[in-house]
């Protein structure tokens, strides 16, 4: 006796076993997003303040080494050499204590006594 296999019972099977994939299938877990670098919807407005931050840092620490510069060459001009520190134009009396420029935060400033030249870096953490 032959078994008759109708279109109904093929599309049945196939769904059956369809379901039986997918709902076998291991579920991946969400990646960690505590990485620095991605940007969400809910760290968007704390990355671009810290970009902001970052930015006037930066501008404070180029207006300050130009001050510095400066005040550098005015050494350079009555002494006829160049400063062994950035303190020594405080101690020299080329400019007051108040005058230095610090350094804004995560920045550091460089100076080569041997040149006169100052800039200024990104602090490494």
């Amino acid at each position: 006796m032959k078994t008759k296999i109708n279109i109904y019972t093929i599309i049945a099977a196939c769904f059956i076993i369809a379901l039986a994939i997918t709902g076998c299938a291991k579920k991946s877990q969400p990646k960690n997003t505590t990485d620095n670098n991605n940007i969400t919807p809910l760290n968007l407005p704390q990355k671009y303040g810290q970009v902001q931050v970052n930015a006037l840092n930066e501008g404070k620490a180029t207006s300050d080494v130009s001050f510095l510069k400066s005040e550098i060459e005015v050494f350079y001009m009555q002494k006829g050499e160049y400063p062994k520190s950035l303190h020594e134009l405080v101690s020299s009396g080329t400019i007051s204590q108040s005058q230095m420029p610090k350094p804004p935060k995560g920045i550091q400033f460089i100076y080569d006594p041997k040149t006169g030249n100052v800039s200024y870096r990104m602090k490494t953490p």
